[in-house]
């Protein structure tokens, strides 16, 4: 007999194979609403996240809207260590038990991990989803070699997931997370800018590559499966 969380696994591995193979027509109107559902909700444009020489990571909640706000998720002067993301009484982060908690009964109790470690001078952060209920997802658009940049959605499961290049994370229906850098510097930091992606006359299709590794187009919030 299927238990809940296998039918709710399954639904959600079927809805995001149907959005895997749009087509013409279909797949921009999908890209268009998207696009539409982030203009009024203002989400912010963020850029590919890429901490540089900067510690931790930033967390801006913007769903649900009522919990809007900005959380530096970093253990100073630590280059190794992780940070259980889970539902609390409270959205904070809680750094003597390297955890962030977030007020919303969508998201499980222990949902997801960070996982943290300094290689090159630079900031990695890494994602694993809990085996939680409602699911671990993160939004990216494609590199600016791509001939067409939709932000697409994948699924986090089955191991940890590197956040370089994805700007928003979604933790179950409802709760949104743009990533951005901290304030916060490493003691040893050079100064020196990372360098960004080059763009280039010779675009790429992206898109087909991305939907390939399990990549699709995302659906407005509020259409999304509870």
């Amino acid at each position: 007999m299927t238990t809940k969380r296998e039918q709710l696994f399954n639904d959600r591995k079927e809805l995001q194979q149907k959005l895997r193979s749009l087509e013409g027509e279909k797949q921009q109107t999908i890209i268009n609403d998207f696009d539409q559902f982030t203009k009024n909700r203002s989400w912010p444009e963020k850029t590919a996240w890429d901490a540089a020489q900067t510690q931790g990571i930033g967390f801006l909640v913007i769903e649900p809207e009522r919990m809007r706000n900005v959380h530096p998720i970093v253990v100073r002067n630590k280059k190794k260590y992780e940070v259980l993301i889970g539902s609390g009484k409270e959205t904070e982060f809680d750094s003597k038990e390297n955890r962030f908690s977030i007020a919303a009964n969508t998201i499980s109790g222990d949902h997801a991990k960070l996982y943290f470690s300094k290689e090159n001078g630079r900031t990695k952060v890494e994602i694993e989803d809990h085996d939680s209920l409602n699911g671990t997802f993160i939004l990216r658009r494609p590199g600016v070699n791509s001939k067409t940049r939709p932000l697409l959605e994948k699924e986090v499961r089955g191991g940890k997931f590197d956040l370089s290049g994805v700007q928003y994370i979604r933790l179950g229906p409802v709760c949104v997370i743009a990533l951005e850098a901290t304030t916060v510097f490493w003691d040893d930091d050079t100064g020196e800018e990372a360098e960004g992606e080059v763009e280039s006359d010779n675009k790429t299709d992206e898109v087909s590559k991305m939907i390939s590794q399990g990549w699709y187009f995302p659906l407005p919030v509020k259409q999304l499966p509870a």
